[in-house]
This record gives C-alpha cells, structure tokens and sequence, in this order.
C-alpha cells in the first residue's frame, strides 16, 4: 500500500495521542503538523500531566481535545505493563470508537503512541481495530503531503534524534520518514 493512501485512511479517525509523540514533535518545533494532518485529536488529563513533565503549559497544544476515561474504563481494559498515560490513551480510544459505533457511525480509532509495550499490548489482546501511528510516521505523513521537503529530512531526523529531542532511532529508521531508501538516494546511489 502506498503511503499517501494511507494517510487517506487516517485522515478522518478519531485520533488519540500520547505524550511521548506530543513531546517529541513540541521539540523539534512541528506539532502543528497534527493539526494540519487530522481535524480532531483528543488526548487525556494524563497524557497531559505526563506531558508538563517535560515541556511547559503554554506548549501544551490547545486545539487538542481533552476527555479522561473513568479510573474503571482504565482497569478493565488495559495491561498495567504500559504507564498510566499510555492506558488512559488506550481506554480512550476504546471508548470513542465504542461511543461512535452507538450513534451509529463506523469511525475507526488511531493512537499517536511510540510505546513499544503498548503496541505489543494492543497486539496480544488482539486489538486489532485500533491501530497505531508513531512518530516517524506521523513524519512520514507530513512529508507525503509536502509539509517539508526531501533536502529537509537530515535536518529533522537530527532534530528528533539529537540536536532537539531524545527520540531513540537508528540511522536507517530515517526511511520511514522517507518512505523508502533516503540514505541511498542521499549518498547519490541508484535504487
């Protein structure tokens, strides 16, 4: 599947993020590219307590849409090997897409979420109408919709990785952003 179609079929879900991605995109100076990709992105109290951690109140984006699930929500679906942002983002998505489904629509839910515990998480419980969307990919997005150009990749996986922020990449995750084989291509190699 191409990348441009799928970010046609995220565009309209109902977004959840985490604060991992949040805190990696305030960083490196594009959060808006959230709001430039998805029209409505919720998050939690949590989420955003975990957020103020790291970066001030003011960077806290205010279109994002605050809702937090009951403690019971929480419990009742979430493994505790994630942290309490990451559970309180998954029971929320759970429950937005359960409350879509009631008022009769068929939006699907997707977590802005890093986590590698979590996506196992949603994997072993097979959540499987929930999907993921990390932050290279949210890049990746960015980047296919022409929100930053090719010659602007280096720059920005630098950001992310040393320069603005901790994010934790190899040197080849960079292709994500890409969608494909950027090292070769900037090394001036034929694919």
């Amino acid at each position: 599947m191409n990348e441009i179609k799928e970010y046609e079929n995220y565009k309209d879900r109902i977004i959840i993020a985490d604060a991992t991605p949040l805190v990696h995109l305030c960083r490196i100076g594009k959060i808006d590219y959230l709001r430039r990709l998805f029209s409505n992105i919720y998050s939690t109290e949590t989420v955003k307590n975990e957020f103020l951690k790291y970066l001030t109140k003011d960077q806290f984006p205010n279109w994002i849409n605050i809702e937090q699930p009951t403690k019971n929500m929480i419990n009742i679906h979430i493994h505790k090997r994630t942290d309490d942002g990451e559970r309180s983002a998954i029971a929320l998505a759970l429950f937005k897409e359960a409350e879509e489904e009631k008022r009769g629509g068929n939006k699907k839910s997707a977590l802005i979420l890093d986590d590698k515990n979590a996506r196992i998480y949603l994997k072993e419980k097979n959540i499987n109408n929930i999907d993921t969307i990390g932050t290279l990919k949210i890049l990746n997005f960015a980047f296919e919709q022409k929100y930053f150009s090719f010659n602007d990749i280096q720059v920005i996986f630098d950001d992310l990785t040393v320069n603005k922020s901790n994010f934790r990449a190899k040197k080849s995750d960079i292709n994500i952003i890409y969608n494909g084989d950027y090292l070769k291509i900037k090394k001036g190699k034929k694919i």
